[in-house]
C-alpha cells in the first residue's frame, strides 16, 4: 500500500474530525469523524470549496483557508482589532469560536502541509468544547458573584438595601424579566417583598406580602415551607399555577422560579424570578442561583443581626445616658472603657477626665477597692456594697454599688452601677442624733 494510501486510511478513521484542503483551497479529505460532527457527507464536500457551509450561514474561510493564505494578511483585509486566531509554531495556529446558527463553541486547529518544502494545503481538525466552555462560564459567573453578593453585603446597612444591590446584579449576570426579593418576617409569619424589577405592570395581581400558610398556594409561600426551590415551566397549564392561570394567559408569564435563602435551616427569605413568553432560565444559570442563594441568606442574617445590634446599642445608650445612677464600664485593672453623665456628676469629673483616669483614685479607702474585686472575681457579681468614694473637689460621697463580671472572649469586663446614698446616710445621722 503506498504511503498516501496509508495516510488516507489513518485519516478515515481517526476519531477526530478532520478534513484537508489543497492550496486552492478545494477540500480533499473529509473523513468519517467530520461527518459525524457537522452532518454532511464526504460526497457534498470533497472537490468543492463548500466546506464553509459546516459552520457558517454565509460563505467565510475556516482557519485552514485563513493558514494558507496567511494569518496577518486575513487580519490585514478584515481589520481586525482583536485577534483571536493564536500561533502555536511556524505551520499551526488554534481557534476557539461560538458559532450562533448551530449554538456550539468549537476549537480548531489548522496546520499547513508541505512537499518537499513546498505549501500544498492545509489540514484542519476541530472539538466541539461547549461544555468546556460553559462550565468555565459557569464558574467565571459563579466567582463573580461571590464577589458581588460579599461586596454588597460589606457595603450595605440595610436589607431593603442589600436586597437591591443584589437583585440588580442577579439580573445583569443571569437575565430575566421580572424578579423579586422577599425577606420573611417571623413576627408576623410572612414573606415581605423588599425589592422588585420588572413588576410594575402586574403590581396590582402580584401582591407585596404574601402570609406563610400551609393554604397559601403562591409559589413563595410554598417555596418558604418546603424549603426548597420550584421551578414552573409553561405557567399557564401548570397545576403549582392553576389559583393564577388567568393572570398568567393576561401577561404572558411562562416561567416562574423561587428559590429559599436558607442558613442552617433558619428561612431569610425568597427569590423569585419570571419570565414572559418562551423566554427560560438555563439549568446552569439555576444552578448558579442555588449555589449563591446560601450565600445572599447569610448576607441578610448578618445585616440582620447587625440591625438588632444597632438597636440594642441605641437601646442600651439611651438607658445608660438617661440613668440617674451612675453606670460603668471598666477593666478589672481600673481602666474606664465608658461612664455616663451620671458618673461625671457624680464624681465631679469631665468624661474626658474620666476615660483617663484609674477608678483606684475614685475610692476614699483603698481597701474597699480590693473587698470588692475579690468578691466580684469570686462570685461574678456584686450586689448594694456599700463604698465611699472622693468627688474631684475633694468631698466625701456614701455610695452602694452593684456589677457583674463580664466574660467577652479572653477579655474582663466589669459592668456596675454606683448609687449616691449620701443624702440618705446624712439624714439617718440627723435622725439619731435627735433621738
Amino acid at each position: 500500500m503506498a504511503m498516501r494510501d496509508i495516510f488516507s486510511e489513518i485519516l478515515e478513521n481517526i476519531p477526530i474530525p478532520t478534513f484537508v484542503i489543497d492550496k486552492n483551497h478545494v477540500v480533499k479529505y473529509w473523513n468519517k469523524a467530520c461527518e459525524e460532527f457537522t452532518g454532511i457527507k464526504k460526497e457534498e464536500i470533497i472537490g468543492t470549496s463548500n466546506h464553509w457551509k459546516a459552520f457558517f450561514p454565509k460563505p467565510a474561510p475556516l482557519l485552514a483557508d485563513v493558514v494558507l493564505d496567511g494569518v496577518e494578511e486575513f487580519y490585514r483585509k478584515k481589520k481586525v482589532r482583536k485577534r483571536r486566531i493564536k500561533k502555536i509554531d511556524e505551520d499551526t495556529y488554534e481557534l476557539e469560536l461560538y458559532l450562533p446558527h448551530v449554538k456550539k463553541w468549537v476549537y480548531f486547529r489548522a496546520s499547513l502541509l508541505r512537499e518537499n518544502g513546498e505549501v500544498v494545503g492545509a489540514v484542519e481538525t476541530m472539538e466541539d468544547i461547549t461544555e468546556r466552555r460553559l462550565m468555565e462560564d459557569e464558574i467565571r459567573k459563579l466567582s463573580e458573584l461571590y464577589k458581588l453578593i460579599g461586596e454588597a453585603v460589606n457595603k450595605s446597612e440595610s436589607i431593603e438595601q442589600l436586597s437591591s444591590m443584589i437583585l440588580r446584579e442577579l439580573k445583569r449576570v443571569v437575565g430575566f424579566d421580572m424578579g423579586e426579593i422577599l425577606i420573611y418576617d417571623e413576627r408576623i409569619n410572612a414573606l415581605r417583598a423588599t425589592v422588585q424589577i420588572g413588576f410594575e405592570a402586574l403590581s396590582e395581581v402580584f401582591t407585596k406580602v404574601h402570609e406563610v400558610r400551609e393554604d397559601n398556594p403562591a409559589i413563595v409561600v410554598q417555596t418558604a415551607i418546603k424549603k426548597e426551590p420550584i421551578h414552573v415551566l409553561n405557567a399557564k397549564e401548570n397545576k403549582l399555577t392553576e389559583y393564577m392561570k388567568d393572570i398568567c394567559t393576561k401577561y404572558n408569564i411562562g416561567e416562574i422560579l423561587a428559590l429559599p435563602l436558607i442558613t442552617r435551616e433558619k428561612l431569610h427569605g425568597v427569590i423569585q424570578i419570571v419570565n414572559l413568553g418562551k423566554r427560560t432560565i438555563s439549568e446552569r444559570d439555576i444552578r448558579l442561583l442555588e449555589g449563591v442563594s446560601e450565600q445572599i441568606a447569610a448576607g441578610f442574617a448578618k445585616i440582620r443581626t447587625e440591625e438588632e445590634l444597632r438597636r440594642n446599642e441605641e437601646l442600651y445608650r439611651g438607658v445608660f445616658e438617661s440613668s440617674m445612677d451612675a453606670i460603668y464600664l471598666t477593666t478589672p485593672e481600673g481602666k474606664v472603657i465608658d461612664m455616663n453623665k451620671a458618673a461625671e456628676e457624680l464624681f465631679g469629673y469631665s468624661r474626658e477626665e474620666l476615660l483617663n483616669i484609674n477608678v483606684k483614685q475614685l475610692y476614699a479607702n483603698p481597701e474597699d477597692r480590693k473587698r470588692f474585686v475579690d468578691k466580684l472575681e469570686r462570685d461574678g457579681f456584686v450586689r448594694n456594697m456599700e463604698m465611699t468614694y472622693k468627688r474631684k473637689d475633694g468631698k466625701i460621697i456614701h455610695c452602694l454599688e452593684s456589677a457583674v463580671l463580664v466574660k467577652d472572649g479572653s477579655s474582663v469586663i466589669y459592668h456596675g452601677i454606683i448609687k449616691d446614698i449620701t443624702d440618705r446616710i446624712r439624714m439617718e445621722e440627723e435622725i439619731k442624733n435627735l433621738s
